[in-house]
């Protein structure tokens, strides 16, 4: 059901189950059935990839990742405080702190030079992503869920609340989410069955 119209219309076939049989992708199949495991192991696999591809293209050395004093979104606390304070700063100054720290400008400069044309970082990146070690940043791509949220015994759980564009708010720490997703999967019964539907907001 779609209550208070959540959502303007759904369809199956963009994200799918892996199956342990055959490596064949399904819409909807039975817990038991479902390589979870294979499936998590992959999404691990390219988030290293994307990392890694990200440091290079940065020009930083193994080991190395971007630093930043100030990340994008503790700046937006400053000029939009979401406890209803008294901003600390405009959002102009936000800004212009944000974009003369080294990284933010390695970022810039990767990007005109084309950099990233090969990269997966998605539209809406940028250099707060890739601030962290390797092992921070594949824990951060939340490899247990399967998707943004989960509906059980006509209860909805998502990480936040999804907005237009891909655009979410609210959203609880990476790895809360992806526990709670995991506890989600591995409290099932095997023979439970799922089936996966992209729900456009």
């Amino acid at each position: 059901t779609n209550p208070n119209k959540f959502y303007d219309y759904y369809g199956s076939g963009y994200r799918a189950f892996k199956l342990k049989s055959n490596g064949q992708f399904v819409d909807t199949a039975q817990k038991k059935d479902i390589d979870f495991e294979g499936m998590f192991a992959k999404a691990e696999k390219e988030a290293r990839e994307t990392y890694r591809a990200v440091i290079k293209a940065l020009g930083y050395k193994e080991g190395q990742y971007p630093r930043l004093t100030n990340t994008w979104a503790s700046l937006v606390d400053k000029f939009c405080p979401d406890d209803g304070s008294e901003p600390t700063m405009t959002r102009d100054e936000a800004d212009a702190a944000y974009k003369k720290q080294a990284a933010v400008k390695r970022w810039g400069d990767a990007h005109k030079q084309g950099k990233f044309n090969n990269i997966d970082v998605g539209f809406w990146s940028k250099v707060d992503d890739f601030a962290m070690s390797e092992d921070d940043y594949v824990k951060s791509q939340t490899i247990h869920s399967l998707s943004y949220g989960y509906v059980v015994n006509r209860q909805y759980f998502s990480r936040g609340r999804m907005g237009w564009w891909a655009i979410s708010t609210g959203e609880m720490p990476a790895e809360q989410w992806d526990a709670q997703y995991k506890k989600f999967l591995d409290e099932l019964p095997d023979d439970a069955e799922l089936s996966m539907l992209d729900c456009h907001i």
